[in-house]
């Protein structure tokens, strides 16, 4: 498996947490589907991720999921893009996770408002994007949905990647080394 920095990815997780996490978002789905529990950037070649996780905004490795993970690349992320949007989105790490907005998420409206601008996992993903691409001429659309990062979900996200032109599937599955 090949890894650029900028990858992005989901994970299909199994934990009572994940299938909370999924029902909730299939309340609101556009599609009545959610196979998408957790997001994430690949922010180095060997696996290393920043996401936000339970125990807070931190580095983590895509070799350490146990459940089956899908990798996106967005054709036009080079090095540039990718040290525009994690330059802006670095500074979460080592934050606390932002719990009460498992509670907001459950009512799209809520979602959106973040007084204390701690992101969940998809919502970090979200903002990294639209922070490497904002400026970008050649960026669709979608790209500028991102802009209003707050209240994205990961099933959301994948959704929109899967119907985007920019973005291919690098990698689906149990990520081994």
């Amino acid at each position: 498996m090949e890894l650029h920095k900028g990858d992005v990815f989901v994970v299909y997780g199994t934990s009572w947490v994940s299938s909370l996490i999924r029902w909730s978002e299939k309340l609101w789905s556009q599609d009545n589907k959610a196979k998408a529990s957790h997001a994430g950037i690949i922010i180095s070649e060997d696996g290393t991720t920043l996401e936000a996780l339970y125990n807070g905004i931190r580095l983590y490795n895509i070799y350490d999921y146990k459940d089956k993970v899908v990798i996106y690349r967005h054709t036009d992320m080079d090095l540039f893009k990718f040290l525009k949007g994690f330059d802006v989105v670095k500074h979460h790490e080592k934050a606390v996770y932002p719990y009460w907005r498992f509670i907001m998420h459950s009512i799209p409206i809520l979602s959106k408002i973040s007084l204390i601008k701690i992101p969940v996992c998809s919502e970090l993903v979200a903002e990294f994007l639209y922070k490497a691409f904002c400026n970008d001429k050649k960026v669709d659309d979608l790209m500028m949905r991102y802009q209003n990062y707050f209240g994205w979900t990961p099933d959301e996200l994948e959704d929109d990647w899967i119907i985007a032109k920019d973005f291919t599937i690098v990698f689906y599955g149990k990520p081994t080394k």
